[in-house]
């Protein structure tokens, strides 16, 4: 007798369960739940939080950056992006004859330096047959000092003790 109690009661159940999710699939509810998670549908979108739910933001044009914006409904918005355009020079450093931990060198000439925007990044070139020694110095590069329109400074600090010059590749806006 208790197994036929059991096996009505997971019947009962079985039959609310598949009611409820009928109930449910009727109702669009799942569908508003899928899209209430991710409410993209075409290439490119993102879904974006607007405060309120999850909304699709359509892709951007070729070139624009998602951008912070307030005034924007979903709290971004696709923006014209930058030029991209970025300047590029080696600069040589030269350690010496002796063994040392530091070198500095002024690279001079450079019109696109600006103290107030400038981003400049900088690391060293292997020179042919070197591939394997220069990882080996571990050198920790710094640029400073810059000068709006003529150029920076360019320290370079090893933990092991290099002679000689080396090339960084020097990259900013």
């Amino acid at each position: 007798m208790a197994l036929v109690a059991t096996s009505k009661f997971r019947k009962a159940v079985w039959g609310i369960i598949d009611r409820m999710f009928k109930d449910v699939q009727q109702s669009g509810a799942m569908k508003q739940l899928a899209v209430a998670i991710n409410p993209t549908e075409n290439k490119g979108e993102i879904a974006v939080n607007n405060g309120t739910g999850m909304v699709a933001l359509t892709v951007g044009a070729d070139g624009e950056v998602l951008t912070v914006d307030s005034t924007a409904d979903a709290g971004v918005s696709w923006q014209a992006g930058g030029s991209g355009a970025s300047e590029r020079l080696d600069v040589v450093v030269d350690f010496g004859a002796t063994f040392t931990h530091m070198a500095e060198t002024v690279g001079t000439g450079q019109t696109w330096v600006n103290t107030a925007k400038s981003r400049i990044v900088c690391t060293p070139k292997a020179a042919a047959g070197e591939e394997a020694e220069t990882p080996l110095f571990e050198f920790s590069p710094a640029i400073h000092t810059l000068v709006n329109g003529v150029g920076f400074t360019l320290s370079v600090y090893t933990p092991q003790e290099a002679r000689g010059t080396y090339t960084f590749a020097v990259i900013g806006t």
